[in-house]
C-alpha cells in the first residue's frame, strides 16, 4: 500500500537508526521502503548499507549522484510501486499505529492527498511542539485549508497514480524552499483531499539543519523556489490567490527576513532584494486577508520584519538573547 521514500545524505547513524527502527515492524505486504542515497561519502554509504541490512533487511538502498533532497525524492517516486507515497526524512520517524489506521482507511477509500498531524521532538525524543490542525478521524478538507498547512512534503501522503499524472516534477536545485514549493504545487493541482487527525510524523529538530544555519549562497533560495510555484500554478492558483500570497508573506518575507537578519545581520542589499521580490510578485500583499486573522501576523517580530524595520528587530533579538544568557 505504501512506498516510504527516505532521502539520505551523510546522516549520522544515531539519527537514522531511530528512523529505521520506527519502520522495522511493518510488513512487506504493507510497505516498500526505498532509501535513496544522494551521493553520500563512501564511509556514510557503507555504514548505511550495513545498518539497513541489520535494521531493515527488506528495504532497498539506491545510490545516486548528489542532486539534492528533492532529486532523491523524485528518484524514489519514479521507481516506487506502492499505491501511496510517504516522504520520510532520514532523521525523523513515523508513528506505526497511526500508519496502520491510515492503511485501514485506504483499503476502502482512494483520495489523492491525505494531510496529517505531526509533532516536533528533540533528538532525545522529548516533545517540543505539536501541530494538529485537523479534526479527529478522516474528513474532507477544502483546498484553502490544505494550502495554509502545506509547509512540507512530509505533511501529506500522496496517491502515486495521481503524482504520475502531474506534468511537473518536484522542485529541485535549491537548498531552501524546495519542500514548501513542491508541497504547494502538488496540493494546488491534486483533487480529492482528506485530513487525518492523528500525529503520524515525528519531526526531529536539529540545530545543524540548513534551515537554521544556511550558507550565504543559499540564503535567497526560498525566492527562487517560490517562483516555481508562481510559474507552475499562477496567476489564479486554482482560485486560492489569497492563500498563496499569504504563504509568500509568511515564508519568504517573514521567515526569509528573519533567517537573513539572524545569520547575516541587517544587510541593506539583501533587504532591498527581499522587498523588491514580494512587491513585484504580489503587489497588493499589504492588503492580504490573512494579515488580519493569523496570530503570527500580530506578533511584534512579524510586524518589525515585514515593515522593513530590520535593525529594530536585530536589537530586540540580541537583547532577548542577552537576557536569556543572564538568567542562566
Amino acid at each position: 500500500m505504501f512506498s516510504i521514500i527516505i532521502p539520505f545524505y551523510n546522516t549520522e547513524p544515531e539519527f537514522y537508526k531511530s528512523s529505521f527502527s520506527s519502520l522495522s515492524s511493518l510488513s512487506e505486504e504493507l510497505v516498500e521502503i526505498l532509501v535513496i542515497d544522494d551521493g553520500s561519502d563512501i564511509t556514510s554509504a557503507l555504514e548505511l548499507e550495513r545498518d539497513v541490512s541489520e535494521l531493515l533487511p527488506n528495504a532497498t538502498v539506491i545510490h545516486k549522484e548528489n542532486g539534492g533532497q528533492n532529486s532523491a525524492r523524485q528518484y524514489g517516486v519514479n521507481v516506487a510501486k506502492g499505491e501511496y507515497v510517504i516522504f520520510l526524512d532520514s532523521d525523523d520517524y513515523l508513528d506505526v499505529s497511526a500508519l496502520l489506521e491510515l492503511a485501514d482507511y485506504l483499503r476502502c477509500n482512494s483520495p489523492s492527498v491525505i494531510a496529517f498531524s505531526y509533532d516536533v521532538v528533540s533528538p532525545n525524543g522529548t516533545q517540543l511542539d505539536i501541530v494538529n490542525p485537523w479534526v479527529s478521524g478522516f474528513s474532507s478538507i477544502s483546498l484553502p485549508r490544505l494550502l495554509l498547512n502545506s509547509g512540507s512534503l512530509w505533511r501529506q501522503c500522496y496517491r502515486l497514480h495521481s503524482l504520475n499524472r502531474i506534468p511537473f516534477d518536484l522542485v529541485q536545485g535549491v537548498k531552501i524552499g524546495e519542500d514548501l514549493a513542491s508541497s504547494l504545487s502538488l496540493n494546488l493541482v491534486l483533487p480529492d483531499r482528506i485530513s487525518f487527525g492523528r500525529v503520524l510524523y515525528h519531526y526531529v529538530q536539529r540545530p545543524s539543519s540548513i534551515i537554521q544555519t544556511p550558507p550565504r549562497e543559499a540564503i535567497c533560495d526560498i525566492y527562487d523556489a517560490f517562483d516555481e510555484v508562481i510559474y507552475r500554478c499562477g496567476p489564479d492558483y486554482s482560485g486560492c490567490r489569497a492563500e498563496i500570497e499569504w504563504m509568500a508573506i509568511l515564508h519568504c518575507l517573514y521567515w526569509g527576513s528573519r533567517r537573513i537578519v539572524s545569520n547575516f545581520g541587517t544587510n541593506l542589499k539583501l533587504k532591498s532584494s527581499v522587498f523588491s521580490w514580494i512587491n513585484s510578485r504580489f503587489p497588493d500583499w499589504r492588503n492580504n486577508i490573512y494579515l488580519q486573522s493569523e496570530p503570527v501576523a500580530k506578533t511584534f517580530q512579524f510586524i518589525l520584519l515585514t515593515r522593513g524595520l530590520w535593525r529594530c528587530y536585530s536589537i530586540l533579538h540580541h537583547a532577548k538573547h542577552y537576557l536569556a544568557q543572564r538568567r542562566t
